[in-house]
């Protein structure tokens, strides 16, 4: 039998003294030779462990598992808000918690809500399918921030969140008109649309996006020549040209009308409000205004003082039988042509004793007349003649002399029983007109 010879083990300082002293060249060959030796030996413990840290990745994360969450990039504009759809790459084995985390709220937000205002972190708690669910992400300000997400099983997902300035823009074409006057009728009227967006990078558009939660803005759409034309918003009525628009949170657009005042062209703009850039490759919204040839027939609708603090409603239509029509001027003169008697009219329509900013929602309970009649008198019939009975009125304006010393600021005076023993005076103010 082959004997086994016998090594005894030495110690690294025994393997590289020579002489009672370490040389220099020994110590090096022998640290090799001692390292070699203690791999061999702990080999089979360390293994685990030495793969463990090799596999660890260097920020601290969880070894990757192959498994992914997905997200589309996200760019969302300053004020504004987008919508991203969170997803699993494959159906997760078993329901899981989604955990998603930002460093702050400086810069963006997000919200599973569009109409609630986005915080810092967020949980969709036990996702069982393909689909984790829809993220608001709210611009703050512009910058970047870097989003977090979690969910056992899956990879760490850490992707870039971009906020962009952003704008509002005309998206209505250049368009033309016909000239009408500022007592028309709102609905009538042209509309234009202002949508807001996102920019990109050169301060183009990059995608319509609508306000984040909680945030409303007022901004006003200038006209270069307003004589030509203005804008308002579609609240406007004949007392109150409010140039104002306001956008509210969760919309992407708002409508406004074009009041076509004298004939020419004028350039309609956006003046950003303080947050807000303008587009550079916007396209300027030009509108063009037409002469219109005069109508023979026009339509006012008035709100009257009645008795007792009553507010009723006039609606008026007159007729000139010359050819000239009812001329433009300032506008529909109506008192100038009635109460001048200068034109052959016809007059014709109905009131009630009922008033809601011109709309015409009556009810059973309500006093209705109707009346016909030629320059500036006409005659009133009750719709329920049993009740109501009839009388006469006479049209005419503050200018009135028989007027004097009365506080008169109306568009029109109606003379009830002009030629009775006690006659009443009722003012009536415009609420629109328009030519029929």
């Amino acid at each position: 039998m082959k004997k086994v010879r016998y090594i005894p083990s030495i110690s690294f300082v025994q393997c590289c003294r020579k002489g009672g002293r370490i040389s220099h060249a020994l110590f090096i060959g022998c640290l090799l030779f001692t390292l070699g030796a203690l791999q061999a030996l702990a080999a089979p413990v360390l293994a685990p462990v030495l793969d463990l840290l090799l596999n660890e990745k260097s920020d601290g994360a969880i070894p990757q598992t192959g498994q992914t969450i997905v997200l589309d990039a996200v760019r969302v504009g300053k004020d504004l808000q987008v919508a991203k759809t969170l997803r699993f790459a494959s159906v997760p084995s078993a329901p899981v918690d989604v955990h998603l985390m930002l460093p702050s709220m400086a810069t963006v937000s997000m919200s599973t809500d569009p109409a609630v205002e986005g915080s810092d972190t967020l949980t969709f708690s036990s996702v069982a399918d393909g689909v984790i669910g829809t993220v608001y992400f709210q611009g703050i300000q512009t910058g970047q921030e870097t989003l977090t997400v979690q969910a056992a099983g899956y990879d760490t997902l850490k992707t870039p969140l971009e906020v962009v300035p952003s704008t509002f823009f005309i998206e209505t074409p250049s368009f033309s008109a016909n000239q009408k006057t500022v007592l028309v009728n709102p609905n009538g009227l042209p509309q234009i649309t202002v949508r807001s967006a996102a920019l990109n990078a050169s301060g183009g558009m990059l995608e319509i996006q609508p306000l984040r939660a909680n945030l409303s803005v007022a901004f006003n759409v200038s006209s270069s020549n307003k004589s030509i034309g203005t804008v308002s918003n579609v609240y406007n009525n004949l007392y109150s040209i409010d140039t104002r628009l306001f956008m509210a949170s969760n919309q992407d657009s708002v409508n406004a009308l074009f009041w076509p005042l004298s004939t020419g062209a004028t350039e309609l703009s956006v003046q950003q409000p303080e947050g807000f850039s303008a587009m550079n490759t916007a396209l300027p919204t030009t509108a063009t205004v037409n002469a219109a040839a005069p109508s023979s027939k026009a339509r006012f609708v008035m709100g009257c003082e009645l008795n007792a603090g009553v507010i009723g409603t006039l609606i008026l239509d007159v007729q000139v039988l010359q050819d000239i029509g009812i001329i433009y001027g300032g506008g529909l003169d109506m008192p100038t042509v009635i109460a001048t008697g200068l034109y052959d009219i016809i007059t014709s329509g109905f009131m009630a004793s009922f008033y809601d900013n011109g709309n015409l929602s009556f009810t059973d309970d309500d006093i209705r007349y109707s009346f016909t009649g030629e320059k500036q008198y006409a005659d009133f019939y009750g719709m329920d003649p049993s009740v109501y009975g009839q009388f006469r009125v006479e049209w005419t304006s503050c200018s009135d002399s028989r007027l004097q010393g009365l506080d008169c600021s109306a568009d029109m005076v109606m003379i009830i029983n002009p030629f009775g023993r006690e006659p009443t005076w009722h003012q009536c103010q415009t609420y629109n007109a328009s030519f029929l």
